[in-house]
């Protein structure tokens, strides 16, 4: 990964956790923290000439949207065709 990407992507993952961390959920502070450990992995590995997509994939924002690209995936699966959905504002 060169160093723009690799910038860009400790960028938003700060910002997701500040959003995180502003927003007050109590649920999100053992994930805040194991986010913030892969984001010192990462640094470390990138100075040091390693790989860093590792530590990476377990930054807080790139688990979640992995759960919601899944959950997208289920309903999707799932949903009824359009030509079974019935509104009840047909009376037109």
């Amino acid at each position: 990964m060169d160093a723009k990407k690799f910038i860009l992507e400790i960028f938003r993952e700060t910002d997701f956790i500040s959003e995180s961390l502003s927003a007050g959920s109590s649920e999100t502070d053992d994930q805040v923290k194991q986010s913030i450990a892969a984001i010192n992995k990462a640094c470390s590995a990138f100075l040091n000439g390693q790989e860093t997509e590792p530590h990476i994939e377990r930054f807080m924002r790139r688990q979640m949207e992995a759960d919601v690209y899944e959950e997208f995936e289920i309903w999707g699966k799932f949903s009824p065709p359009p030509q079974f959905i019935k509104h009840d504002d047909e009376s037109t």
